[in-house]
Protein backbone atom coordinates (compact mmCIF):
# COMPACT_ATOMS: atom_id res chain seq x y z
CA UNK A 1 0.00 0.00 0.00
CA UNK A 2 1.37 3.43 -0.87
CA UNK A 3 2.46 5.78 1.87
CA UNK A 4 1.46 9.41 2.29
CA UNK A 5 5.12 10.23 1.71
CA UNK A 6 4.93 8.76 -1.76
CA UNK A 7 7.19 5.80 -0.95
CA UNK A 8 5.17 2.80 -2.05
CA UNK A 9 7.47 -0.01 -0.99
CA UNK A 10 7.25 0.63 2.74
CA UNK A 11 4.37 0.42 5.25
CA UNK A 12 3.45 3.87 6.52
CA UNK A 13 1.90 5.12 9.75
CA UNK A 14 0.16 8.47 10.07
CA UNK A 15 0.34 9.92 13.60
CA UNK A 16 -2.11 12.77 14.30
CA UNK A 17 -1.45 14.50 17.64
CA UNK A 18 -1.86 17.99 19.16
CA UNK A 19 1.87 18.57 19.59
CA UNK A 20 1.36 21.71 21.67
CA UNK A 21 0.18 19.39 24.47
CA UNK A 22 2.97 17.89 26.56
CA UNK A 23 1.48 14.42 26.99
CA UNK A 24 0.85 14.22 23.22
CA UNK A 25 4.59 14.65 22.71
CA UNK A 26 5.11 11.89 25.29
CA UNK A 27 2.78 9.66 23.28
CA UNK A 28 4.86 10.38 20.17
CA UNK A 29 8.00 9.30 22.05
CA UNK A 30 6.33 5.99 22.92
CA UNK A 31 5.28 5.43 19.31
CA UNK A 32 8.86 6.11 18.21
CA UNK A 33 10.15 3.70 20.87
CA UNK A 34 8.08 0.91 19.41
CA UNK A 35 8.78 1.51 15.73
CA UNK A 36 12.49 2.05 16.28
CA UNK A 37 12.82 -1.72 15.95
CA UNK A 38 10.94 -1.52 12.65
CA UNK A 39 13.08 0.81 10.49
CA UNK A 40 11.17 -0.19 7.37
CA UNK A 41 8.07 1.64 8.66
CA UNK A 42 7.61 5.25 7.60
CA UNK A 43 6.02 7.51 10.24
CA UNK A 44 4.40 10.79 9.20
CA UNK A 45 3.58 13.10 12.12
CA UNK A 46 0.80 15.65 11.71
CA UNK A 47 0.24 18.38 14.28
CA UNK A 48 -3.30 17.42 15.18
CA UNK A 49 -5.68 17.88 12.24
CA UNK A 50 -3.62 20.39 10.30
CA UNK A 51 -2.68 18.91 6.93
CA UNK A 52 -4.85 15.82 7.19
CA UNK A 53 -6.48 16.57 3.85
CA UNK A 54 -3.66 14.52 2.34
CA UNK A 55 -5.09 11.46 4.08
CA UNK A 56 -8.30 11.81 2.11
CA UNK A 57 -7.05 13.05 -1.26
CA UNK A 58 -3.71 11.29 -1.74
CA UNK A 59 -2.50 7.75 -1.16
CA UNK A 60 -3.67 6.27 2.12
CA UNK A 61 -1.33 5.33 4.99
CA UNK A 62 -1.16 1.71 6.12
CA UNK A 63 -2.46 2.62 9.56
CA UNK A 64 -3.25 5.61 11.79
CA UNK A 65 -2.70 6.56 15.43
CA UNK A 66 -4.67 9.68 16.33
CA UNK A 67 -5.84 11.88 19.17
CA UNK A 68 -9.45 12.09 17.97
CA UNK A 69 -11.51 14.95 19.39
CA UNK A 70 -14.53 15.00 17.11
CA UNK A 71 -16.98 12.36 15.89
CA UNK A 72 -16.72 13.50 12.28
CA UNK A 73 -12.93 13.08 12.41
CA UNK A 74 -13.41 9.51 13.63
CA UNK A 75 -15.86 8.83 10.79
CA UNK A 76 -13.39 10.18 8.23
CA UNK A 77 -10.68 7.87 9.52
CA UNK A 78 -13.00 4.86 9.58
CA UNK A 79 -13.94 5.57 5.97
CA UNK A 80 -10.32 5.23 4.92
CA UNK A 81 -10.68 1.50 5.72
CA UNK A 82 -7.26 1.14 7.32
CA UNK A 83 -6.50 0.17 10.94
CA UNK A 84 -6.98 3.10 13.32
CA UNK A 85 -6.04 3.40 17.01
CA UNK A 86 -7.18 6.35 19.12
CA UNK A 87 -5.15 7.65 22.07
CA UNK A 88 -7.98 9.75 23.50
CA UNK A 89 -11.21 9.15 25.37
CA UNK A 90 -13.18 12.10 24.04
CA UNK A 91 -15.97 10.64 21.88
CA UNK A 92 -19.19 9.07 23.14
CA UNK A 93 -19.62 5.60 21.67
CA UNK A 94 -16.25 5.58 19.91
CA UNK A 95 -16.00 2.95 17.17
CA UNK A 96 -12.22 2.55 17.01
CA UNK A 97 -9.81 0.72 19.34
CA UNK A 98 -8.42 2.98 22.06
CA UNK A 99 -5.41 3.19 24.35
CA UNK A 100 -5.58 5.90 27.01
CA UNK A 101 -5.16 6.64 30.69
CA UNK A 102 -7.60 5.19 33.22
CA UNK A 103 -9.61 8.38 33.66
CA UNK A 104 -11.59 7.21 36.66
CA UNK A 105 -8.37 6.29 38.46
CA UNK A 106 -7.02 9.79 37.77
CA UNK A 107 -10.06 11.26 39.51
CA UNK A 108 -9.55 8.93 42.46
CA UNK A 109 -5.94 10.04 42.83
CA UNK A 110 -7.00 13.70 42.76
CA UNK A 111 -9.59 13.17 45.50
CA UNK A 112 -7.21 11.17 47.68
CA UNK A 113 -4.51 13.82 47.42
CA UNK A 114 -6.86 16.65 48.36
CA UNK A 115 -8.30 14.64 51.25
CA UNK A 116 -4.79 13.97 52.54
CA UNK A 117 -4.21 17.71 52.89
CA UNK A 118 -7.05 17.82 55.42
CA UNK A 119 -9.49 19.61 53.11
CA UNK A 120 -13.18 18.97 53.70
CA UNK A 121 -14.79 21.12 50.97
CA UNK A 122 -14.39 20.23 47.29
CA UNK A 123 -15.31 21.49 43.83
CA UNK A 124 -15.04 20.33 40.22
CA UNK A 125 -14.84 22.27 36.97
CA UNK A 126 -15.03 20.45 33.65
CA UNK A 127 -17.18 19.48 30.69
CA UNK A 128 -18.72 16.19 31.79
CA UNK A 129 -20.25 15.67 28.35
CA UNK A 130 -16.80 14.41 27.32
CA UNK A 131 -16.46 10.71 28.33
CA UNK A 132 -12.95 10.98 29.77
CA UNK A 133 -13.79 14.11 31.76
CA UNK A 134 -16.98 12.49 33.06
CA UNK A 135 -15.02 9.45 34.25
CA UNK A 136 -12.48 11.67 36.00
CA UNK A 137 -15.32 13.41 37.81
CA UNK A 138 -16.93 10.09 38.74
CA UNK A 139 -13.68 8.76 40.20
CA UNK A 140 -13.23 12.00 42.12
CA UNK A 141 -16.78 12.02 43.43
CA UNK A 142 -16.81 8.31 44.36
CA UNK A 143 -13.79 8.67 46.64
CA UNK A 144 -15.24 11.77 48.29
CA UNK A 145 -18.58 10.08 48.89
CA UNK A 146 -16.90 7.00 50.33
CA UNK A 147 -15.37 9.33 52.92
CA UNK A 148 -18.62 11.16 53.62
CA UNK A 149 -18.06 14.24 51.43
CA UNK A 150 -19.42 15.64 48.18
CA UNK A 151 -18.34 18.38 45.82
CA UNK A 152 -19.72 21.51 44.22
CA UNK A 153 -20.08 21.53 40.43
CA UNK A 154 -19.01 24.82 38.88
CA UNK A 155 -20.93 25.97 35.81
CA UNK A 156 -19.34 24.98 32.52
CA UNK A 157 -19.48 26.93 29.27
CA UNK A 158 -17.80 26.70 25.90
CA UNK A 159 -16.15 30.04 26.64
CA UNK A 160 -14.18 28.33 29.38
CA UNK A 161 -13.24 25.57 26.95
CA UNK A 162 -11.71 27.94 24.40
CA UNK A 163 -10.71 30.85 26.71
CA UNK A 164 -10.99 33.12 23.66
CA UNK A 165 -12.76 35.35 24.36
CA UNK A 166 -13.15 34.59 28.06
CA UNK A 167 -14.71 36.81 30.70
CA UNK A 168 -13.41 35.53 34.05
CA UNK A 169 -15.99 37.33 36.16
CA UNK A 170 -18.53 34.49 36.25
CA UNK A 171 -15.91 31.91 37.23
CA UNK A 172 -14.41 34.26 39.81
CA UNK A 173 -17.84 34.85 41.35
CA UNK A 174 -18.40 31.09 41.54
CA UNK A 175 -15.02 30.54 43.17
CA UNK A 176 -15.66 33.25 45.76
CA UNK A 177 -19.05 31.71 46.58
CA UNK A 178 -17.48 28.37 47.57
CA UNK A 179 -16.96 27.48 51.23
CA UNK A 180 -13.23 27.89 51.87
CA UNK A 181 -10.72 26.42 52.04
CA UNK A 182 -11.77 24.25 49.10
CA UNK A 183 -9.98 21.66 46.99
CA UNK A 184 -10.73 22.12 43.28
CA UNK A 185 -10.17 19.40 40.69
CA UNK A 186 -9.65 20.62 37.12
CA UNK A 187 -9.38 17.51 34.91
CA UNK A 188 -6.57 18.80 32.66
CA UNK A 189 -3.70 21.22 33.18
CA UNK A 190 -4.74 23.99 30.77
CA UNK A 191 -7.99 24.32 32.69
CA UNK A 192 -6.19 24.20 36.06
CA UNK A 193 -3.75 26.87 34.84
CA UNK A 194 -6.57 29.21 33.87
CA UNK A 195 -8.39 28.65 37.17
CA UNK A 196 -5.17 29.57 38.98
CA UNK A 197 -4.86 32.64 36.74
CA UNK A 198 -8.41 33.77 37.60
CA UNK A 199 -7.65 33.27 41.31
CA UNK A 200 -4.40 35.22 41.03
CA UNK A 201 -6.01 38.23 39.35
CA UNK A 202 -9.20 38.04 41.41
CA UNK A 203 -7.54 38.09 44.82
CA UNK A 204 -8.34 34.46 45.72
CA UNK A 205 -5.46 32.79 47.54
CA UNK A 206 -3.99 29.57 46.13
CA UNK A 207 -3.68 27.21 47.98
CA UNK A 208 -4.85 28.78 51.25
CA UNK A 209 -8.38 29.47 49.90
CA UNK A 210 -8.54 27.31 46.74
CA UNK A 211 -6.17 24.34 46.38
CA UNK A 212 -5.97 23.28 42.72
CA UNK A 213 -5.01 19.94 41.18
CA UNK A 214 -4.93 19.13 37.47
CA UNK A 215 -4.09 16.19 35.21
CA UNK A 216 -1.27 15.65 32.67
CA UNK A 217 1.69 17.16 34.56
CA UNK A 218 2.55 19.47 31.68
CA UNK A 219 5.75 21.09 33.04
CA UNK A 220 5.34 24.28 31.03
CA UNK A 221 1.80 24.99 32.22
CA UNK A 222 2.36 23.72 35.75
CA UNK A 223 5.51 25.78 36.33
CA UNK A 224 4.20 28.87 34.52
CA UNK A 225 1.22 28.98 36.88
CA UNK A 226 1.22 31.25 39.93
CA UNK A 227 1.73 29.26 42.11
CA UNK A 228 3.05 26.12 40.35
CA UNK A 229 0.37 23.45 39.89
CA UNK A 230 0.03 20.01 41.41
CA UNK A 231 -0.94 17.53 38.69
CA UNK A 232 -1.68 13.83 38.19
CA UNK A 233 0.97 12.28 35.95
CA UNK A 234 -0.07 10.44 32.79
CA UNK A 235 1.94 7.46 31.43
CA UNK A 236 2.02 9.13 28.02
CA UNK A 237 5.06 7.31 26.68
CA UNK A 238 3.60 3.94 27.58
CA UNK A 239 0.28 4.93 25.97
CA UNK A 240 2.16 5.65 22.75
CA UNK A 241 4.08 2.40 22.92
CA UNK A 242 0.96 0.33 23.55
CA UNK A 243 -0.97 2.13 20.80
CA UNK A 244 1.84 1.42 18.32
CA UNK A 245 1.97 -2.21 19.43
CA UNK A 246 -1.79 -2.56 19.02
CA UNK A 247 -1.72 -0.97 15.55
CA UNK A 248 1.12 -3.26 14.50
CA UNK A 249 -0.92 -6.28 15.62
CA UNK A 250 -3.93 -5.02 13.66
CA UNK A 251 -1.77 -4.55 10.57
CA UNK A 252 -0.71 -8.17 10.97
CA UNK A 253 -4.36 -9.25 10.83
CA UNK A 254 -5.08 -9.70 14.55
CA UNK A 255 -8.42 -8.58 15.93
CA UNK A 256 -8.42 -5.51 18.17
CA UNK A 257 -9.78 -5.85 21.74
CA UNK A 258 -13.41 -4.90 22.22
CA UNK A 259 -12.65 -2.78 25.28
CA UNK A 260 -10.17 0.11 25.45
CA UNK A 261 -6.74 -0.48 26.96
CA UNK A 262 -6.62 1.75 30.05
CA UNK A 263 -3.27 2.44 31.70
CA UNK A 264 -3.03 3.50 35.31
CA UNK A 265 -2.09 7.13 36.04
CA UNK A 266 0.94 7.86 38.21
CA UNK A 267 0.85 9.61 41.59
CA UNK A 268 0.57 13.40 41.45
CA UNK A 269 3.57 15.65 41.07
CA UNK A 270 2.97 17.79 44.15
CA UNK A 271 3.65 21.52 43.86
CA UNK A 272 2.59 24.67 45.68
CA UNK A 273 -1.02 24.80 44.46
CA UNK A 274 -1.94 22.12 47.03
CA UNK A 275 0.71 22.91 49.66
CA UNK A 276 -1.79 23.34 52.42
CA UNK A 277 -2.55 21.76 55.78
CA UNK A 278 -6.28 22.43 55.94
CA UNK A 279 -6.82 21.44 59.57
CA UNK A 280 -8.66 23.86 61.89
CA UNK A 281 -6.75 22.56 64.91
CA UNK A 282 -3.60 24.72 64.79
CA UNK A 283 -1.52 22.32 66.85
CA UNK A 284 -2.42 19.39 64.60
CA UNK A 285 -1.68 21.53 61.55
CA UNK A 286 1.73 22.40 62.99
CA UNK A 287 2.47 18.72 63.63
CA UNK A 288 1.33 17.67 60.12
CA UNK A 289 3.47 20.37 58.53
CA UNK A 290 6.45 19.19 60.60
CA UNK A 291 5.92 15.57 59.56
CA UNK A 292 5.72 16.46 55.86
CA UNK A 293 8.95 18.44 56.06
CA UNK A 294 10.91 15.98 58.21
CA UNK A 295 9.47 12.51 57.52
CA UNK A 296 12.56 11.61 55.46
CA UNK A 297 14.71 12.03 58.57
CA UNK A 298 15.44 9.30 61.09
CA UNK A 299 12.74 10.11 63.61
CA UNK A 300 9.47 8.74 64.89
CA UNK A 301 6.40 9.83 66.82
CA UNK A 302 8.20 10.19 70.16
CA UNK A 303 10.75 12.57 68.64
CA UNK A 304 7.93 14.49 66.93
CA UNK A 305 6.16 15.38 70.15
CA UNK A 306 9.45 16.03 71.91
CA UNK A 307 10.61 18.45 69.18
CA UNK A 308 7.24 20.25 69.16
CA UNK A 309 6.92 20.15 72.98
CA UNK A 310 3.41 18.73 72.82
CA UNK A 311 1.69 16.16 75.01
CA UNK A 312 1.68 12.86 73.11
CA UNK A 313 -1.55 11.42 74.50
CA UNK A 314 -3.51 14.63 73.95
CA UNK A 315 -2.12 15.13 70.45
CA UNK A 316 -2.81 11.57 69.29
CA UNK A 317 -6.45 12.08 70.21
CA UNK A 318 -6.57 15.43 68.39
CA UNK A 319 -4.91 13.85 65.35
CA UNK A 320 -7.58 11.16 65.14
CA UNK A 321 -10.37 13.72 65.49
CA UNK A 322 -8.90 16.07 62.87
CA UNK A 323 -7.53 13.64 60.27
CA UNK A 324 -8.94 10.22 61.10
CA UNK A 325 -5.44 8.80 61.41
CA UNK A 326 -2.62 8.79 63.95
CA UNK A 327 0.63 10.72 63.76
CA UNK A 328 2.43 7.45 63.09
CA UNK A 329 0.11 6.70 60.17
CA UNK A 330 0.79 10.18 58.77
CA UNK A 331 4.54 9.53 58.98
CA UNK A 332 4.05 6.28 57.04
CA UNK A 333 1.74 7.86 54.45
CA UNK A 334 4.17 10.68 53.72
CA UNK A 335 7.13 8.29 53.50
CA UNK A 336 5.30 5.91 51.16
CA UNK A 337 4.31 8.80 48.87
CA UNK A 338 7.91 10.03 48.83
CA UNK A 339 9.10 6.51 48.00
CA UNK A 340 6.60 6.33 45.10
CA UNK A 341 7.96 9.53 43.59
CA UNK A 342 11.58 8.47 44.03
CA UNK A 343 10.82 5.15 42.34
CA UNK A 344 9.33 6.99 39.36
CA UNK A 345 11.83 9.85 39.15
CA UNK A 346 15.14 8.09 39.84
CA UNK A 347 16.87 4.80 39.07
CA UNK A 348 17.98 4.37 42.68
CA UNK A 349 17.91 0.97 44.35
CA UNK A 350 15.83 0.15 47.40
CA UNK A 351 18.65 0.97 49.84
CA UNK A 352 18.91 4.54 48.57
CA UNK A 353 15.13 4.92 48.27
CA UNK A 354 14.71 3.78 51.88
CA UNK A 355 17.34 6.23 53.09
CA UNK A 356 15.87 9.19 51.22
CA UNK A 357 12.25 8.40 52.11
CA UNK A 358 12.85 7.92 55.83
CA UNK A 359 12.72 4.11 56.16
CA UNK A 360 15.34 2.53 58.39
CA UNK A 361 16.19 -0.32 55.99
CA UNK A 362 15.37 -1.50 52.49
CA UNK A 363 13.60 -4.56 53.86
CA UNK A 364 11.40 -2.35 56.04
CA UNK A 365 10.61 -0.17 53.01
CA UNK A 366 9.57 -3.23 50.99
CA UNK A 367 7.38 -4.57 53.80
CA UNK A 368 5.58 -1.26 54.47
CA UNK A 369 5.26 -0.44 50.77
CA UNK A 370 3.67 -3.80 50.01
CA UNK A 371 1.21 -3.35 52.90
CA UNK A 372 0.09 0.12 51.79
CA UNK A 373 0.38 -0.08 48.00
CA UNK A 374 -0.32 -3.78 47.45
CA UNK A 375 2.88 -4.48 45.48
CA UNK A 376 6.62 -4.30 46.09
CA UNK A 377 8.60 -1.19 45.10
CA UNK A 378 10.15 -2.99 42.12
CA UNK A 379 6.76 -4.09 40.77
CA UNK A 380 5.40 -0.55 41.26
CA UNK A 381 8.32 0.92 39.30
CA UNK A 382 8.02 -1.62 36.49
CA UNK A 383 4.32 -0.90 36.08
CA UNK A 384 5.06 2.71 35.09
CA UNK A 385 8.25 2.36 33.11
CA UNK A 386 7.79 2.74 29.38
CA UNK A 387 9.18 -0.06 27.29
CA UNK A 388 12.59 0.50 25.69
Amino acid sequence: MASILGVDHRPSIAVILPLAVAHARGILLGISDYFRRRPEVWISVLDHWEGTDALFTNSKPSGIIAFIFRKHHEEMLINLRVPVVSVANTIEGSRVPRVHVDDEAAGRLAATHLLDTGLRQFAFLGDTRVPGIRLRFQGFQNVLRSRGFDCSMLDWSNEIETWLPFDPRNLLAQLKSLPMPVGLFAPYDLLAYNVARVCHHGGVGVPEEVAIIGVDDDPVLCLASQPPLTSIRIPAREIGYRAAQLLDEMLAGREAPAEPICLAPMPPQVRMSTDIVAVPDKKVAEAVDFIRRHAHEAMGVAQLWERLRMDRKEMEHRFKVSLGRSAGEEFTRVRVERAKNLLLDTDWGNDKIAEEAGFSTASYLIRVFRTHVGVTPSVFRQAFQHRP
